[in-house]
């Protein structure tokens, strides 16, 4: 049985199916069943009980942030295992000059430019 469950059959139990409820809770305003029907010791039980699943609720949401780490890292480490692209095989070098390459034509002198007037 859950910890909503436990909740449910206590409430229902100590106040009757019938109690009511906003947004799935007991109204426990002045004058309602909550607060007329129920003992103090039965007020407490039922606090613990609420208490309960409140920390279920966290513990399944931490649950749920824990598996998406573990998704992410293991998605990150796979990434890192992952080799880059294989090196493309390079043509072996020849004796000929590439066809792009310039003329052995030395380069003009170096000429300094004069001031202007």
């Amino acid at each position: 049985m859950t910890p909503a469950e436990r909740l449910r059959a206590f409430e229902d139990e100590k106040l009757g199916a019938a109690a009511p409820r906003h947004n799935g809770q007991v109204e426990k305003g002045h004058g309602s069943f909550f607060a007329t029907k129920l003992t103090d010791a039965d007020r407490a039980h039922h606090a613990a009980l609420e208490h309960l699943v409140h920390v279920d609720q966290k513990v399944a949401h931490a649950r749920a942030a824990l598996a998406a780490a573990e998704d992410e890292l293991a998605e990150a480490e796979r990434r890192c295992d992952v080799d880059p692209e294989p090196p493309v095989d390079e043509e072996p070098p020849t004796d000929e000059p590439p066809v792009d390459a310039p003329d052995d034509e030395p380069l003009p002198p170096f000429r300094e430019q004069q001031p202007r007037d």
